[in-house]
């Protein structure tokens, strides 16, 4: 394994790189990470490294990574995404070059550098749209890719794939398919098994990994062994006159280029109805409002548009869903 840290400006974050390798190549049998926060409150679990390397040789086998390749490691390098992209260099001996997270990770690259394997956030995605080719085979995660910016992947010829997973099952447990090819569903890695509970909801089995009937509160929907669409979380489902409303499968539907999430609020004669918030301080005209909702059914557009300057992220980027929604209430104009 080779690790290139000669485009990191940061003395402070070449120490912290060397503190993680002088860890992973430790003798201790265990590693410790900290979990995103998105689903509740941070906390340190204890994963063992054996079960790191066999969830880096799944993804490294299910993306037919050749050992040697060259590797970008542009994700903070204390949470999952990012130490499992430095184990996977390990693994195969990757050639692995890390930069300190930005952006517009490319920015801080030569030109005549490709990479065979690369992980990055929507938001480095969204602004890297026209170097994606250079990331080689490139896996998404940390949060959902709106409609628009799957089209903008496509069009820019990348290869890549969105992945589900939490650090509860080291990174992740299966991959969609975004581009060349858009995929409907997520396929499991080697060696995972789900099921469905009484909920509804996916359950995950992974010896490999050290995971047995992990409970998620994901809602899915199986497609045949090893594959599932992913309909949303069940925490975050709206009950509306009697209407089960997921959120963020019906995001999928709306056209923004603006931040936005849907949630549910109180209503006293349907139960609860549904809110679209926008991370703008402008509102939405209404022809763009029309153009961006066409594509929900008459029952599935909201009820009400709120916008919030700024949305409450953690610290790895993904939106806290109910405390962005707890501020635009509050905010909101005579509500009453």
């Amino acid at each position: 394994m080779k690790i290139n840290t000669k485009n990191i400006r940061s003395q402070a974050y070449i120490q912290d790189i060397m503190r993680l390798e002088e860890r992973w190549f430790s003798n201790d049998p265990n590693f410790f990470v900290q979990t995103s926060g998105s689903t509740g409150q941070p906390k340190t679990i204890s994963l063992q490294k054996e079960h790191m390397r066999n969830s880096a040789r799944a993804t490294l086998k299910f993306l037919n990574i050749e050992e040697g390749s060259q590797a970008l490691l542009c994700l903070p390098i204390d949470k999952i995404g990012g130490i499992m992209m430095f184990v996977r260099a390990a693994e195969a001996n990757l050639d692995l070059t890390i930069l300190e997270p930005s952006s517009k990770p490319f920015d801080f690259l030569e030109e005549n550098v490709n990479f065979a394997l690369s992980a990055m956030v929507p938001l480095q995605i969204s602004q890297s749209l026209a170097q994606l080719q250079r990331a080689g085979k490139l896996i998404a995660g940390g949060g959902p890719l709106s409609p628009r910016l799957i089209r903008q992947i496509i069009e820019n010829k990348a290869q890549l794939w969105h992945s589900y997973g939490m650090t509860e099952t080291i990174s992740h447990i299966a991959l969609r398919q975004i581009s060349p090819v858009l995929a409907d569903a997520f396929k499991v890695l080697p060696g995972v098994t789900i099921s469905l509970n009484a909920q509804s909801c996916l359950t995950i089995s992974a010896p490999a990994i050290g995971v047995e009937k992990l409970e998620t509160k994901d809602l899915a929907q199986l497609i045949g062994e090893d594959e599932f669409l992913w309909k949303g979380r069940l925490d975050n489902v709206v009950l509306s006159g009697g209407l089960k409303l997921y959120p963020e499968e019906l995001e999928q539907k709306i056209d923004l280029s603006e931040n936005f999430i849907l949630a549910g609020r109180d209503n006293p004669i349907l139960g609860q109805e549904l809110l679209l918030i926008i991370e703008s301080e402008q509102p939405l005209d209404e022809q763009h409002r029309m153009a961006a909702l066409a594509r929900l059914d008459r029952l599935e557009k909201p009820k009400e548009i709120l916008y919030l300057k700024s949305f409450i992220y953690t610290s790895n980027g993904k939106i806290k869903r109910s405390e962005t929604l707890s501020q635009a209430l509050a905010l909101r104009p005579n509500k009453g």
